[in-house]
């Protein structure tokens, strides 16, 4: 785990980045389920009932075994949505940043490092959209994860150097 004080440091820096108003059109949960969609049919009443598991929820309201269930959404989060939630995001991968493969948190941080160090036109596109401010919080992590020993370590380090240096 990430100790206290720089849990706290990059939790105001989130905090200061990403406002929680306005929520955005697309909801977490919604995302996660577009990934399901992939092999199945997915009903209306499911949709709602994703819709409505995030009705008025900010992205300060989900806890870690929430993102781990919906890292997915990552994949599936579009424009305004993914800098939304991506804090929420943020903060979870660097609170779990040490786990290890047998930690449920785990597959949350490398899909956060790797939506942080993809660069397909794609991704590229949503990682443009974010501010000075957020773009700070999203070094930060990349930087813990360049110094970690986790799987993702060398693509934090490559995606420091080549795309968030600019």
């Amino acid at each position: 785990m990430l100790g206290d004080k720089g849990v706290a440091e990059l939790d105001k820096m989130l905090d200061e980045a990403f406002p929680l108003r306005p929520l955005p059109h697309s909801t977490l949960h919604q995302a996660a389920l577009a990934n399901e969609n992939i092999l199945r049919k997915i009903s209306d009443e499911e949709w709602a009932r994703a819709t409505e598991t995030d009705k008025n929820r900010t992205w300060r309201s989900y806890l870690d075994d929430e993102l781990v269930a919906c890292r997915s959404a990552l994949a599936h989060l579009t424009g305004d949505a993914f800098v939304y939630y991506l804090p929420a995001f943020i903060g979870s991968a660097a609170r779990h940043i040490k786990a290890d493969w047998k930690d449920k948190h785990w597959a949350l941080v490398g899909a956060v490092i790797f939506y942080l160090t993809d660069r397909s036109p794609y991704n590229l596109g949503r990682l443009d959209l974010l501010s000075p401010e957020q773009r700070k919080a999203a070094i930060y992590l990349l930087k813990l994860a360049a110094k970690s020993e986790i799987d993702e370590s060398s693509d934090a380090e490559e995606s420091l150097a080549r795309y968030w240096s600019k």
